[in-house]
Parts: structure tokens; sequence; C-alpha cells
């Protein structure tokens, strides 16, 4: 099974968005993308913003779970 950091990153890509687009996206910071897909953080308050900015379910980007 992915990780949160696999998930967000392979989403983001092929979003073709880089960490700064996405953060400018989600409302956060690119430390924020970048904590996250390093496996640093993966209980981000902004996972939600994340989420919506990439079109995905929270709950799917953060444990795996739904569509």
């Amino acid at each position: 099974m992915k990780t949160l950091a696999q998930r967000l990153t392979e989403e983001r890509e092929a979003a073709n968005l880089t960490q700064t687009e996405l953060a400018k996206k989600a409302r956060c910071s690119q430390a924020t993308i970048a904590d996250i897909e390093r496996g640093r953080n993966s209980e981000s308050a902004k996972l939600p913003s994340i989420a919506s900015a990439l079109n995905l379910h929270a709950i799917w980007l953060k444990e795996g779970i739904g569509e």
C-alpha cells in the first residue's frame, strides 16, 4: 500500500504542478507540501485543502481509502 507521501507526490506530478504551485492552490506553504512528500508530516491540518486543490477526497489522500 502506498503512503501519503507517495500518493501526494504522484497526484501532484500527474497534475503537472510543482510543489510551489500546489501550495499556492492549497493556500499553504511549499515547505508543508515538501514535508508531507518527504514523509515528515502526515497529520497536517492542510490535507483537506491540498486534497481539494488536486480534486481528491481527503481520506483517500491521507489513508488511501476510497476513490
